[in-house]
């Protein structure tokens, strides 16, 4: 079973972003679909369960790293973009939605 969520935002309440947060039950696996969207001043994607145990993406390059945390993208990852984490089986999987100026959503990964 997948469990999908929307969410879109803005600032100053303009929706010029929107993007999904794809949960899956049998896999563990958290996909992140993005729609539309305008670039953003600065943003983190990926998850982390600390600051030194993380799968952070950089926007730009699409590019995925485990050594080097990027929490500076400012490129929008672009329409139909999927962006896809297979946390180890040891990580303990809290979803909970921030909605910040950006529309952020934070999947926290619990030690």
């Amino acid at each position: 079973m997948i469990l999908k969520s929307s969410f879109g935002g803005g600032v100053g309440g303009v929706a010029d972003k929107k993007f999904q947060v794809w949960l899956e039950e049998n896999s563990r696996g958290i996909t992140f679909v993005y729609d539309y969207g305008i670039p953003v001043t600065s943003a983190t994607v990926g998850i982390a369960k600390l600051t030194n145990d993380f799968q952070i993406i950089t926007t730009a390059t699409h590019t995925s790293s485990i050594a080097v945390l990027n929490d500076n993208n400012t490129a929008w990852p672009g329409a139909q973009r999927k962006y896809q984490f297979i946390p180890p089986s040891t990580y303990d999987l809290v979803f909970q939605q921030s909605q910040g100026l950006l529309g952020i959503v934070i999947l926290q990964i619990k030690p």
